[in-house]
């Protein structure tokens, strides 16, 4: 009768061990450490990534709410663009509405003009697409032909000449 060396384990704690030593013979623990630590960074990254995109779409979002609403947020000491417009509409004569539309008669465009260089003026921490937006939609190219149109400096600028 032939003895094998490898006897079949007949017992759960047979089969468990002899599980752990095909483990321990195929699966160096550094070659299971570093598996587990690939998996780690991974997770960690997937989860950076997520989070990141969660934030960039609620961000998105929250932007989108903000523009339908046109919202003008003022800083202390400051006047808003919408104040500003209905100044200049009054001094016109005509409405907000008017001055932010897209009528071209004459006393509308120097009115909208007059409006855009003053507030390219009074609020520098606005970009020329923002003022753009606020009115009406222009383009930036539109308010900075105004503003040059009319030769208004922001102080900077004024201090940067010197």
């Amino acid at each position: 009768m032939l003895v094998d060396a490898y006897s079949e384990p007949k017992t759960a704690a047979e089969i468990f061990a002899r599980r752990a030593e095909l483990k321990r013979k195929f699966f160096p623990t550094r070659v299971k450490n570093v598996a587990r630590e690939c998996k780690r960074e991974w997770t960690e990254q997937h989860d950076a990534h997520v989070k990141a995109y969660l934030s960039h779409e609620a961000e998105r979002k929250f932007r989108e709410v903000i523009s339908k609403y046109r919202v003008v947020e003022t800083s202390a000491g400051k006047i808003s663009v919408e104040q500003i417009i209905r100044e200049e509409a009054a001094r016109a004569g005509i409405t907000p509405g008017e001055l932010k539309g897209r009528r071209r008669k004459k006393n509308i465009v120097e009115a909208r003009q007059r409006a855009i260089a003053r507030a390219y003026r009074e609020r520098p921490d606005l970009s020329l697409p923002q003022l753009g937006r606020l009115f009406g939609g222009r383009d930036h190219s539109t308010i900075l032909h105004a503003v040059k149109k009319l030769g208004v400096h922001t102080p900077c600028e004024i201090e940067y000449k010197r």
